[in-house]
């Protein structure tokens, strides 16, 4: 129960700040899940620039997409050149396709 004079996030607005992983000593965003702490793409600054990448490897996301969408490379040999469980790529052509 919230009091008289405080303010209610709505719903998507808590959405999205649950999406943010947050530094513990200045409150301040480390990382982004822009799909969601259920999928393994996360936006780290200190990992591939800034850009999408595979959680806790730093594998960009779009190399992912273009090794498998322009090069038509299997998603087999990309999880195996990346050393990364088939499902992660598999999960990486489903977000970036949608």
């Amino acid at each position: 129960m919230t009091a008289p004079d405080q303010y209610v996030l709505p719903g998507l607005v808590q959405d999205e700040i649950d999406r943010f992983d947050y530094n513990p000593n200045d409150k301040c965003a480390d990382r982004w899940y822009p799909e969601g702490k259920d999928v393994p793409i996360v936006v780290d600054p200190h990992f591939g620039g800034g850009r999408p990448t595979v959680k806790g490897r730093g594998v960009t996301v779009d190399i992912i997409q273009r090794r498998f969408s322009i090069a038509k490379e299997s998603i087999a040999d990309i999880a195996r050149d990346f050393r990364l469980p088939r499902s992660v790529v598999e999960e990486v052509i489903r977000v970036r396709a949608a």
